[in-house]
């Protein structure tokens, strides 16, 4: 009866497993290739936070409200902003944002200078 045995790592199983002695042992892998990764995606992590754009408002001026609001539900907000009647006067528009302009049937114009008719 052979009793030459050798003891190696089984990362299928998660574990140690007894086997021959001509087995062939990768061996168990060490912490520090795990350190390392995770050293890499904590800093992956907190570098991508000074991509934040700031979408505020740096001037200090407060929100004008727009112009050229016809009708029920017609709203128009910001400065320069338009929601009118072109096509139709039934229904409700949408105007929001710097020289907005929302002049058709339940049309909405959403941001700087854009145009929905």
């Amino acid at each position: 009866m052979n009793k030459i045995f050798k003891v190696i790592w089984n990362p299928a199983t998660g574990n140690y497993t007894v086997t021959s002695e001509t087995a062939k042992n990768r061996g168990k892998k060490s912490g520090r290739s795990k350190l390392l990764i995770s050293a890499l995606v904590a800093g992956g992590l907190l570098s991508s936070f000074g991509a934040l754009a700031n979408a505020g408002n740096d001037n200090g001026q407060g929100v004008d409200y727009g112009s050229g609001s016809a009708g029920d539900g017609w709203v128009a907000i910001g400065k320069g902003a338009k929601a009118n009647t072109f096509m139709n006067t039934s229904g409700s528009s949408t105007a929001v944002g710097y020289d907005a302009i929302a002049e058709g049937q339940y049309s909405s114009a959403i941001g700087s200078k854009t145009h929905a008719i």
